[in-house]
């Protein structure tokens, strides 16, 4: 329970800073994780069926396809690196669906993934706020990529 509070706890603090403080490649990646992050939440613990993994798989490739849209708008390392990361937990998701894996190394990889990718926006967020790209919530002064 412990690691759950301090996950979304990190989740919400990286994300809402993307979202405040970094440029609009940072303010698209932080509120796609933070919108992400709740339907997940929701779909593992009130609408938990059979097929829920197979749900969470094809999420977590819609949000792979829109972090490759990100890479080729605004190719910046990290959004590279995140795209790696989340092939990754693409590729462990389906080894879980086909009874490759357990559930538990499934459910360390992935709190291994969000943790990197949130360190990496974190990362990101602060390289473009020390560039001067960062601006307000939405759009702002310096809000370019």
């Amino acid at each position: 329970m412990l690691i759950y509070v301090v996950e979304t706890a990190f989740t919400l603090a990286a994300t809402l800073y993307a979202m405040f403080m970094g440029s609009i490649a940072e303010k698209s990646a932080g509120a796609s994780m933070l919108f992400v992050t709740f339907v997940a939440t929701f779909i593992i613990r009130f609408a938990d069926t059979p097929h829920t993994s197979g749900v969470l798989l094809a999420l977590d490739g819609i949000v792979t396809v829109y972090f490759i849209h990100l890479v080729f708008k605004y190719p910046k390392p990290w959004i590279r690196a995140v795209v790696a990361l989340m092939a990754i937990q693409c590729a462990v998701h389906a080894l879980l669906l086909a009874k490759l894996v357990s559930p538990i190394i499934y459910a360390t990889g992935n709190n291994a993934v969000l943790t990197l990718t949130l360190i990496l926006l974190s990362l990101g967020t602060w390289q473009s706020r020390r560039r001067g790209n960062g601006g307000g919530l939405i759009t702002g002064v310096g809000s370019q990529a």
